[in-house]
């Protein structure tokens, strides 16, 4: 849920469309009795296995509250346009005590504790036109987790609860 929370942090900084990571369930969210984590009536199910969004968030309350996603399928859609699929950047962070590497083609490493409020702002500097901001889990964590004001934090803060 972390990751969740930081990847819509820094979407909302940089002004995107949050992309859902894949998600996997180690048990299953059924209405009635599971048996060892399973739904009774698929008990070769293996664990953990990768499950829809609404099983681990209220969906409806986020549509309600507007926020933006895209399911964890959105990129590999043969419908996306190709100049969508062609301008992603990679975003690394550095470790902490480490230098950031130079900016490649398709690639920008930050300091280590870049607000994230900073993010949108530092990538555009040498990827002017990027329309997907590609970043692992590991490399978020770095980020610091400042959206740029008091009031800015306060609405994201409202939105997640």
């Amino acid at each position: 849920r972390q990751a969740v929370r930081d990847l819509l942090g820094l979407a909302t900084a940089v002004g995107g469309i949050m992309v859902m990571p894949k998600l996997w369930c180690f048990c299953d969210r059924y209405w009635n009795a599971l048996s060892k984590c399973r739904n009774p009536h698929v008990m070769g199910m293996g664990l953990p296995f990768n499950c829809p969004m609404d099983s681990l968030y209220l969906t409806d309350r986020w549509n309600d509250k507007k926020v933006k996603f895209r399911e964890h399928t959105f990129l590999s859609n043969p419908h996306m346009p190709a100049e969508v699929r062609a301008n992603r950047v990679t975003l690394t962070v550095a470790r902490k005590g480490e230098q950031a590497r130079p900016h490649g083609p398709d690639a920008v490493e930050l300091p280590y504790g870049t607000p994230m409020a900073d993010v949108g702002r530092l990538v555009r500097q040498s990827h002017p036109q990027f329309r997907v901001l590609e970043v692992a889990n590991a490399d978020l964590r770095r980020l610091c987790r400042w959206l740029g004001s008091a009031p800015a934090a306060t609405a994201f803060n409202a939105v997640l609860r």
